[in-house]
């Protein structure tokens, strides 16, 4: 009789540390896309800021990389969108979106989480509206 009960605790016990393990790694993948997040946002609000003073694609490209992880490839001018409306609106506006693997499948789409950020800024340089886009790429993908 001693030894069912002393099976049942190991048991109760593995169920126990195998929770803790996959919620551990369920807040370790959120704390990565949370990373991702912010720095997308200090990304855009920097994209806006510079595509506003009239700096070239080259420069954004720069900056981008030195912000972004090493988790996407490195952004080049050609990768920069932007989109010129002559409607006297004075904004520029820089979106930038990923997408960030999770070792959960359950989460995102097939555990493909996409991270965006928008942000906007006046436009010093003209009256135009500018729309700006930067889609960040894994490495090692096409």
């Amino acid at each position: 009789m001693k030894r069912k009960g002393a099976i049942d605790q190991i048991l109760i016990m593995m169920v126990i540390f195998v929770f803790l393990v996959t919620l551990f790694f369920l807040i370790v993948d959120y704390s990565s896309v949370a990373k991702v997040q912010n720095q997308f946002d200090t990304v855009s609000r920097q994209g806006s800021r510079l595509i506003s003073l009239g700096k070239e694609s080259q420069k954004v490209a720069d900056m981008i990389n030195s912000l972004k992880t090493n988790y996407f490839k490195n952004v080049t001018a050609d990768d920069i969108v932007c989109e010129n409306s002559a409607n006297d609106l004075s904004k520029v506006f820089f979106k930038i979106e990923g997408k960030f693997h999770s070792r959960f499948k359950e989460l995102g789409n097939n555990g493909d989480i996409v991270v965006t950020s928008t942000s906007v800024a006046f436009n010093e340089n003209s009256t135009d509206e500018i729309n700006c886009s930067v889609a960040l790429i894994k490495k090692g993908t096409m």
